[in-house]
């Protein structure tokens, strides 16, 4: 009686490895993939907050040079209508140097500016294919011993500093662009195919796709830019 049910025992073991040991297998699958998620992610959003913080101060100078525009532009039409009173007489003269005077000033103006858009612009692009690449590397250099990764790919572009020049002229006023915070934007998506390896699946089953996304920008509060990671719907109209 007892060696029956030490057999039966035994054989309700043996019965029960294969369920174990895919339990152990799945177990192994889910905390990779999370491992992975979690890695890609905190790449992604620390060399993005880096990106921004570094445009923030940047935007905040151009937006900071308004004042200085609008007074240029206003102090132009003055010295253009002078120029336009003086014709024909001595006075002209002064008025046409003082009004080139201006206009030198507001083409000054207009070279800083766009320096600034500039510089903002290569921080963004370098940023992003940075972040791009060190995903991409670190994909490949992720190895499992129960499971490999395939069909790898991350997609995204850089954006650009999201201003518009308000009036036509040398030195425009700038404003932040509609939907702002979408379009300064550093999003990426990325995918790829979790399969397991020969060791533990023989019959060559299919694996699972994987889709992630993560963005980091900017958003005003209170007069100042607040650098933020997009969440939820946000996030969902990048892509």
């Amino acid at each position: 009686m007892i060696q029956n049910q030490k057999g039966f025992a035994l054989a309700t073991c043996l019965a029960l490895l294969p369920v174990l040991g895919a339990a152990l297998i799945a177990s192994y699958f889910v905390a990779g993939s999370m491992h992975l998620d979690l890695s890609s992610k905190q790449i992604c959003r620390k060399n993005g907050i880096e990106a921004q913080k570094q445009v923030r101060p940047l935007l905040t100078l151009l937006m900071g040079l308004n004042p200085v525009a609008k007074a240029l532009e206003a102090e132009y039409w003055m010295a253009t209508f002078r120029v336009a009173t003086c014709a024909g007489q001595p006075c002209l003269a002064p008025a046409v140097a003082h009004q080139q005077r201006v206009l030198q000033r507001r083409q000054n103006l207009d070279i800083r500016q766009k320096q600034i858009i500039q510089q903002a612009n290569t921080i963004l692009r370098l940023q992003h294919g940075r972040t791009k690449w060190q995903l991409q590397a670190h994909f490949l250099q992720n190895r499992f011993l129960l499971f490999r990764l395939n069909q790898t790919r991350v997609n995204g572009q850089a954006p650009q500093l999201a201003v518009r020049p308000v009036g036509a002229g040398p030195a425009p006023t700038y404003r932040t662009k509609e939907l702002f915070t979408e379009k300064q934007a550093l999003a990426y998506s990325w995918q790829y195919r979790l399969e397991l390896t020969k060791i533990v699946n023989p019959l060559h089953a299919q694996g699972f796709k994987v889709q992630r996304t993560c963005a980091v920008s900017l958003k005003e509060e209170k007069n100042k830019w607040s650098v933020l990671t997009l969440e939820g719907k946000s996030l969902s109209k990048l892509f």
